[in-house]
Parts: structure tokens; C-alpha cells; sequence
């Protein structure tokens, strides 16, 4: 199984009007930044035509941890290191990176 992004066949396909190829605008980024060979260039190889949506990005915890706000879960992560995991819709998605980005300024997550 590949782990390359499957935007590689939408830039493959025959141009006859007919193939449209959507996704999030931030996977075009991330999968230039996240391997180093594409069958196709992320940002030559598609022109966008419409934005289809915007999406907000929530962080959700379990009503069991006792925390109320993110404030409160950065206090927790700090006082009981290696504890709280976290998961993400994929490797290499906006959700996942954001929350890297977290872990790395507070050494205290885990992805599962």
C-alpha cells in the first residue's frame, strides 16, 4: 500500500472535462512538504476553480478528563508528562500537524 497522497491519479487523469479533483486546500502543502517524490507537482499540476466550504477546526476532549478549556488541558499535559494521547482524522492532515505543533512546545502528548 502506497503512502503517497492519492491526488496523484487527479493529475494523471484524462482531461475531458469530465474528472474534477477536490480536496483541502492545505493537503497541496502538506504533501510537497511531507514526501520527498509525487507522481505530480501540488501546486502546477491543479488550477482551483471554487472553494467549496470553509471547515473550523474544534479541539474536543473526553468529558471524563477534567479540564473545561485549552488553558486547562496545557496545565495538564504539563503536570503529568507522557499521559494524554490525542488523535487525528491521518498522518500528515491540519489536525495532525496543529497538534504536533502543541506537542512540541510542550513535550507531553502522544499520537496514537
Amino acid at each position: 500500500m502506497s503512502r503517497r497522497p492519492p491526488t496523484g491519479l487527479g493529475a494523471r487523469a484524462t482531461p475531458d472535462g469530465y474528472r474534477l479533483a477536490m480536496g483541502p486546500s492545505t493537503a497541496r502543502v502538506t504533501a510537497a512538504i511531507l514526501h520527498a517524490e509525487l507522481p505530480y507537482e501540488p501546486v502546477e499540476d491543479f488550477v482551483p476553480v471554487a472553494l467549496i466550504g470553509l471547515v473550523p477546526y474544534v479541539l474536543t476532549v473526553s468529558p471524563q478528563l477534567p479540564v473545561k478549556n485549552l488553558k486547562e488541558l496545557l496545565a495538564l499535559a504539563r503536570a503529568k508528562p507522557a499521559t494524554l494521547n490525542y488523535s487525528s482524522v491521518g498522518l500528515g492532515s491540519l489536525a495532525h500537524l496543529a497538534t504536533e505543533l502543541i506537542e512540541r512546545i510542550l513535550q507531553r502528548l502522544r499520537h496514537r
